[in-house]
C-alpha cells in the first residue's frame, strides 16, 4: 500500500469466532508493505481481539515506512486483547512511523497489552510513540505496555516514547513492557513523561 488512507474499519468477534483483528488489514502468510499511509480510527472488538488497524497471523511479514497510526483501538469484552494499532509476532520492520493515541481497553478482569503495538521479531527505527494506553479494571484487570508490548526479537533504535500509560490493578511498562522471555536492545532512544 502506498500513500493510502485507511479510516474507521472495524473487525468484530463473537463467542463463536473470538479472535477478531485487523480493522483495516488482516493478513495470513503474506507480505505487507505500507508506505506513507495514514491509518486512523480502526478497531477490533470482541472476546479476544487483536490489532485494531493491522493483525497478522502465520508467516506474514510487515514493512511499515513513514506511516501514521492514530486512535486505533482494541476493545475487549472477554479475556484478553492486544495491539491497539498493530499485532504482529512475525519478521517485521517499522521505520519512521508515528503512533498517536492508540489504545487497548478491557471490560472486567481481563488483560490488555500493547496500546500501540504488540510485536515480536521486529526492528523499530526512528519512530514516535505518544499518548498510547492500555487500561483494565482497577479492581481486577491487568495492563502491560502502554505503547509497546515486546515479545522476543524486538529491537528499538532512535525512537521517542512520551505520555504513554498502563492503568490497571496489575500494570507495568507505561512505555515498553518486555515479555518474560524477551531481551530488548534499546539504543539512542528517549523515554519520558
Amino acid at each position: 500500500l502506498f500513500n493510502c488512507y485507511l479510516w474507521f474499519g472495524r473487525a468484530i468477534g463473537s463467542p463463536v469466532q473470538p479472535h477478531s483483528g485487523g480493522g483495516a488489514i488482516a493478513a495470513r502468510e503474506s507480505a505487507i508493505s505500507i508506505e506513507d499511509c495514514h491509518l486512523e480510527g480502526n478497531s477490533a472488538v470482541g472476546p479476544s481481539p487483536i490489532g485494531g488497524a493491522i493483525a497478522v497471523d502465520g508467516k506474514c511479514t510487515i514493512s511499515a515506512l513513514r506511516s501514521v497510526f492514530i486512535r486505533n483501538a482494541v476493545s475487549i469484552e472477554g479475556v484478553a486483547g492486544a495491539g491497539g494499532a498493530i499485532h504482529a509476532l512475525t519478521d517485521s520492520s517499522i521505520v519512521s512511523c508515528g503512533f498517536f493515541g492508540n489504545w487497548v481497553r478491557v471490560v472486567g478482569s481481563g488483560r490488555a497489552s500493547g496500546g500501540a503495538a504488540l510485536l515480536g521479531d521486529t526492528d523499530i527505527i526512528g519512530s514516535v510513540f505518544s499518548g498510547n494506553s492500555v487500561y483494565a479494571s482497577p479492581l481486577a484487570g491487568s495492563a502491560f505496555g502502554g505503547a509497546l508490548y515486546a515479545a522476543p526479537g524486538v529491537t528499538v533504535s532512535s525512537c521517542s516514547f512520551a505520555g504513554n500509560f498502563a492503568t490497571a490493578l496489575q500494570s507495568a511498562g507505561s512505555a515498553i513492557y518486555a515479555a518474560s522471555t524477551a531481551s530488548i536492545p534499546l539504543t539512542n532512544s528517549i523515554l519520558w513523561d
